[in-house]
């Protein structure tokens, strides 16, 4: 990697992570390069990390060996298309991180028989505590796999999928995840505040309560299921908090949201892609 030359269409805070987290791995500022059209940005970029930043995205892609779009979905296929001759003679391989934007919308765009990798990080990656899941179409050779995965790698952890449909179970999965653990925090604290709790003990207590059970659960061997239980005391304050959460069908309503939560990441997969 420390050799390569790598390319973001976009400076904006996962593009700031990505690459704060590969100069952190090693990788020399002066093989960076980001277009970006905000001069606050570029100023920003240039000043604190070291980077080359340039307002012509054209430019900003001359001899990459990898080119990552780090923009919103919405502005993908602007972002692409006035890139694609480029892109098309010196093939280098395309890192997309923007949700929803499929493979064959990006082959069509750039119009050659590019190797292409479909990344979805999620917020935490913000912090290097992220997890990714790639997808590759046939085109991506195994270094360049180990390449895309190792950028990904700087700001957390990587997973590949086979199937790109499932990319959209993702989104749903750890996409929209932090969200409904954010969700889970902020009911928790604030019983806790209406059981008499003040506000910073009740933010405290809930939120390391939330990061040990998130450790014990990544350091152990043990199922979720299996921990469950063993905090959970027959006839005790755990199984009557747990009975309530299962009473109201706790499980059918994180099913029937995650299912939702898929459903529109299909939804605008379709609508963003669309010629």
């Amino acid at each position: 990697m420390s050799d390569l030359h790598i390319c973001f269409i976009g400076g904006g805070n996962m593009a700031r992570s990505l690459i704060t987290g590969l100069i952190n791995d090693g990788m020399k500022p002066q093989f960076i390069t980001v277009g970006e059209p905000d001069a606050s940005r570029r100023e920003a970029l240039t000043n604190y990390l070291g980077v080359t930043a340039l307002a012509n995205n054209e430019r900003a892609v001359n001899e990459s060996d990898i080119v990552i779009f780090a923009v919103k979905p919405q502005v993908m296929k602007t972002a692409v298309l006035p890139l694609a001759e480029g892109l098309s003679a010196n093939k280098p391989l395309l890192l997309s991180i923007a949700a929803g934007i499929s493979i064959s919308s990006l082959e069509s765009w750039v119009g050659g028989d590019l190797a292409i990798v479909r990344a979805m990080p999620n917020i935490p990656a913000l912090v290097n505590a992220g997890i990714t899941a790639l997808f590759a179409n046939p085109q991506v050779l195994l270094k360049q796999r180990n390449q895309a995965a190792s950028i990904m790698r700087a700001v957390g952890k990587a997973v590949w999928v086979e199937d790109e449909m499932l990319m959209d179970t993702v989104t749903a999965v750890s996409g929209s995840g932090p969200a409904y653990f954010f969700y889970f925090m902020e009911a928790l604290e604030q019983a806790a505040i209406e059981e008499g709790l003040d506000e910073e003990t009740a933010r405290l207590l809930t939120l390391e309560t939330a990061l040990g059970a998130a450790r014990l659960a990544i350091e152990t061997t043990e199922s979720p299921s299996e921990l469950r239980n063993q905090v959970t005391s027959p006839g005790g304050t755990t199984e009557a908090a747990i009975q309530v959460l299962e009473h109201a069908g706790i499980n059918q309503i994180f099913r029937n949201a995650v299912n939702a939560a898929r459903e529109r990441s299909a939804d605008l997969s379709i609508s963003s892609g669309a010629d």
